[in-house]
């Protein structure tokens, strides 16, 4: 427990209570500020387990890519701790972070059967504790930018519903967040009038208003809140 706090106030310090207090004041203080969250977690020594260093290596994917072979450790630690839904869903990120790769070279036979793959593992995880709103959570993260085709927003707009009824159970600085998701999930259902709703509600703050401005991103960087609240819990088994 003990060893763990100077990353714990490392966190709180680059991306948690100081941005609750004093927001940043624009959209590239806060992309530095939450890339700096993420360092931190990189760089912490104690996080020397398999199973943590293959979810942080899932989790800089979209950037950096990742081995096959982490996600097959990945996935051969979860069959040995059927209980870890976290390292479940995490591999199931894996491998529809793999799929895209086979995606973008023409291998459309592999990237489906390696997409299927992932969405099982996902939805298995939700289904097996759909109390748990870190799953809830992370799963619409994903879902919101997968393509409006496959349908899965509307699984998006479910677990963003869920999150909203338990908002007083989650840290207050995720609601932004989970607003810029359900604005995505409700464009992709045809629902633009309540869309648009919430846009006016995020507009009142300097950055969520600057992210609104832009080009749709292919995938939202990974915020400070959700490394403090989300991500760092899960690999320091401290939830």
């Amino acid at each position: 427990m003990f060893k763990r706090l100077p990353l714990l106030l490392t966190l709180v310090l680059v991306g948690g209570v100081q941005a609750s207090v004093e927001p940043p004041a624009t959209l590239d203080v806060y992309r530095a500020q939450s890339r700096a969250s993420l360092d931190a977690l990189l760089a912490d020594g104690s996080l020397s387990a398999a199973r943590d260093r293959a979810i942080l290596a899932v989790v800089q994917a979209p950037s950096d890519g990742v081995a096959e072979q982490t996600i097959e450790a990945l996935a051969a630690y979860r069959e040995q701790h059927p209980d870890d839904l976290y390292a479940k869903m995490y591999e199931g990120y894996g491998w529809l972070f793999t799929a895209g790769e086979y995606v973008k070279k023409q291998n459309y036979f592999r990237a489906a059967e390696l997409a299927k793959r992932g969405f099982f593992l996902i939805d298995e995880a939700v289904d097996q504790q759909p109390d748990d709103w870190r799953l809830r959570f992370l799963r619409a993260r994903l879902d919101v930018y997968v393509p409006a085709e496959f349908g899965r927003h509307v699984v998006a707009l479910k677990d963003l519903d869920y999150l909203r009824q338990r908002q007083g159970e989650l840290p207050a600085s995720l609601a932004a967040l989970i607003d810029f998701l359900q604005i995505r999930a409700l464009d992709a259902d045809g629902q633009q009038a309540q869309a648009e709703q919430l846009r006016e509600q995020l507009r009142r703050s300097p950055v969520w208003a600057e992210l609104l401005q832009q080009p749709a991103p292919s995938r939202l960087f990974l915020t400070s809140e959700e490394i403090q609240y989300v991500l760092a819990p899960i690999v320091e088994g401290e939830q």
